[in-house]
């Protein structure tokens, strides 16, 4: 029997939402979907989170969701931190997708291998209040075909800063 393409989405989807309900740690876990499959450097999505306690130690991660066409092994992307100060903090990172042998780094689920990727480990949030998260895709093409979704997940660590 062969899962259509809907099938196998929706049960990729209800997996990630199942294990992503299984951590209280986690303060933020959000996807956008890109229009079309293809990123262009105009749609900046952002995902907002309120630190309520300053000595609280955090892990952020980058999500994404590429199609087993990416025709990269990497991706650009730059990364703007907006405290509730509204200081702006900018970061470019290379995010590796596949090995040095081209084997994908993601999950896979047909065609569609998800990624976690931490950002920044044991950081520490040092205002009260909203931060914003922004990314922008920073690769020489644009759009960028073969990107399906990202987003930023967050977690509390078991470590607090007194």
């Amino acid at each position: 029997m062969r899962f259509t393409a809907f099938y196998r989405y929706s049960l990729y989807f209800f997996f990630v939402l199942f294990i992503a309900a299984c951590n209280t740690d986690r303060v933020l876990d959000e996807y956008t979907a890109i229009p079309n499959r293809k990123w262009d450097v105009k749609f900046q999505p952002s995902f907002t989170f309120e630190v309520v306690d300053t000595n609280q130690i955090y892990n952020v991660y980058l999500n994404l969701r590429n199609e087993g066409t990416f025709e990269y092994s990497n991706l650009w992307l730059n990364l703007t931190m907006e405290s509730p100060k509204h200081k702006k903090a900018s970061d470019k990172l290379n995010i590796s997708l596949a090995d040095p042998t081209g084997k994908w780094i993601g999950k896979g689920l047909g065609d569609l291998y998800d990624c976690r990727i931490p950002i920044y480990d044991h950081i520490k949030f040092s205002d009260l209040g909203k931060y914003t998260f922004t990314l922008e895709q920073y690769m020489r093409i644009n759009p960028l075909p073969g990107i399906s979704d990202v987003g930023i997940s967050i977690e509390k660590t078991s470590k607090t800063n007194q």
